[in-house]
């Protein structure tokens, strides 16, 4: 059967898509490109690897089969077991099992990816007298398996392929028919069929025979142009066992949630329609959903860009209606815990981690991005200096089209916003990063990701003081300018010295790898939405203290 793998991959998306990141203990079996790629979502994992493996790239390789292995010499124990396609092959798949449930710790997780036996193509061989190989398992036989080594079954999840065409597809269109005479279900029955690889996850229950149940989790995103807020957190929570996360864009509507409930995420409300938050709360409350409102940004600069006069009264209503608040700095969170106790304060971190790239002697690229700034164009003018030391230097100058028209270099490239993916990659070619800020009050509840962000990617950033003076150490992990002569004059030094750049590049990286990664928050993130979840009574109560308008919503049915 054909893969839909590329030649560098071996293993399916989905597995990688389903290991959690909480997980600090980890063990890969048969799957070397697998563990580079979970290192880059979680770098500080101590990963161990039963076969073909990068040392580089894991903290011990065991050599031979994991089939064959002792007990002793597998180690552990383990927050995360990974078995890379290879269940169905085994001789004694369950066996194995056993004696990997027996290296985790409770309320560990085993993730394990194996071959649909009822696919398509291998019914089809058995139809025309074929040999078929005996490597492949149904959901029901590999969950079997799994409970009988002492681990609860948690989700499932199929990997597809292009659908057949031609006469491939008569075969398949005669075999989903044959099924739907049978009683099958169409929906069911054609996953079945369509499906070649599957992926499950099991949880080792504590010792109690408890585990964490998992709980609905809703994410609105009402905002373009806010993965680091919203795509990254939600594609790690949906890693989570106890969490189901489902996410939709600028749907203001209530989600189905059964009789359960659940938690939702609303990000960054708009204040246009403060009448429709408030039925929205309302509507949700009544179906047992806690609402987090998330916002990102002092209310006065919002006031400012807007040119409405109300819009902090409408934010301190906003956050007193919420059930609960989630921001990305400490000086927001200290604001709004004035209008609602209820707020949570996650810093903006990366996603992924590449390696660290050396800076090497030639040409620099300089990037400039910003959103909403004022006054740029005047800054602009302040690297006339460095301009005119560096005809080589390369500017690109993302979004601010006064920063570009005033930028009076030759070399430059005006880019518009663009998806995150595609400006991560464009930091990790540029050499340095501008951040400047004007230091104006409503600006320090701004936070530093575009530190965080250049970090990730081996460039050097030089900051203003405003934010970035709390994270940036001048000289040591970045730089931080303190006359308008010093953006200049900093560029132009570090374009000279790429032994300069080096040692800053890889100070602040490291600071990224050790503590501003999603793998290291994610738990927090769960264990928080979890525990308003157990509160909601309470929650709900307090809100409608806070909240004239949401005991008025409620009372109107």
């Amino acid at each position: 059967m054909q893969d839909d793998r590329p030649d560098d991959m071996d293993f399916i998306p989905e597995l990688l898509e389903l290991m959690p990141l909480s997980a600090s203990d980890v063990l890969i079996c048969d799957g070397p490109a697998l563990a580079r790629a979970y290192r880059l979502l979680n770098p500080t994992a101590r990963i161990t690897a039963i076969g073909a493996a990068d040392p580089e790239i894991v903290d011990a390789v065991i050599d031979g089969r994991v089939e064959t292995l002792p007990k002793s010499r597998i180690g552990g124990p383990f927050d995360l077991v990974v078995i890379n396609e290879t269940l169905g092959a085994l001789n004694d798949p369950a066996r194995l099992l056993g004696r990997l449930s027996a290296r985790m710790r409770p309320g560990g997780h085993l993730v394990t990816s194996y071959r649909n036996d009822v696919h398509w193509l291998r019914m089809r061989a058995r139809l025309e007298g074929k040999a078929v190989s005996r490597d492949a398992l149904t959901p029901d036989g590999a969950a079997g398996m799994l409970a009988d080594a002492g681990l609860t079954l948690r989700r499932v999840r199929g990997h597809r392929q292009h659908m057949p065409a031609g006469q491939d597809r008569q075969w398949f269109d005669g075999m989903l028919q044959a099924g739907l005479t049978s009683g099958c279900e169409s929906d069911q029955m054609e996953s079945r069929l369509a499906v070649t690889h599957y992926v499950s996850v099991a949880t080792r229950p504590e010792e109690d025979g408890s585990f964490q149940k998992a709980m609905r989790f809703h994410q609105v995103e009402l905002a373009a142009g806010m993965e680091v807020r919203t795509r990254i957190p939600a594609t790690a929570l949906s890693a989570e066992p106890s969490l189901h996360v489902t996410t939709v864009f600028k749907r203001y509507e209530v989600p189905d949630v059964g009789s359960a409930g659940g938690v939702l995420l609303l990000q960054r409300p708009r204040i246009s329609d403060p009448k429709r938050l408030v039925d929205y709360v309302a509507s949700c409350q009544k179906r047992g959903i806690v609402v987090i409102v998330e916002y990102d940004d002092d209310p006065t600069l919002v006031s400012r860009v807007l040119k409405r006069d109300d819009t902090p009264e409408i934010y301190r209503r906003n956050i007193a209606l919420a059930h609960a608040v989630q921001t990305s700095t400490a000086s927001l969170a200290e604001q709004f815990r004035k209008s609602n106790p209820e707020v949570m304060f996650f810093p903006n971190v990366a996603g992924q981690l590449p390696p660290l790239r050396q800076h090497r002697a030639g040409a620099v690229r300089v990037l400039f991005g910003a959103l909403n700034r004022s006054r740029t164009a005047e800054l602009a003018a302040e690297f006339a200096p460095s301009i005119a030391a560096l005809p080589d230097a390369c500017f690109e100058v993302v979004h601010d089209r006064a920063f570009f028209d005033a930028l009076p270099a030759e070399n430059k490239n005006f880019l518009s916003r663009m998806k995150y993916d595609r400006y991560l990659d464009l930091m990790g070619r540029c050499d340095i990063c501008l951040m400047p800020l004007e230091g104006l009050p409503e600006e320090l509840g701004k936070s530093d990701v575009k530190w965080v962000e250049a970090a990730s990617r081996g460039a050097i950033a030089i900051g203003s003081p405003a934010v970035y003076e709390g994270t940036i150490r001048h000289g040591e992990n970045g730089f931080i300018t303190r006359e308008p002569g010093d953006w200049s004059r900093l560029l132009i030094e570090l374009a000279a010295d790429p032994a300069l750049r080096n040692p800053v590049a890889a100070t602040a990286w490291a600071e990224v790898r050790d503590s501003r990664m999603m793998a290291q928050q994610v738990a927090a993130r769960r264990d928080w939405y979890h525990d308003l979840m157990m509160r909601r009574d309470e929650i709900f109560a307090n809100a409608i203290r806070r909240s004239p308008a949401l005991v008025e919503a409620l009372a109107a049915g």
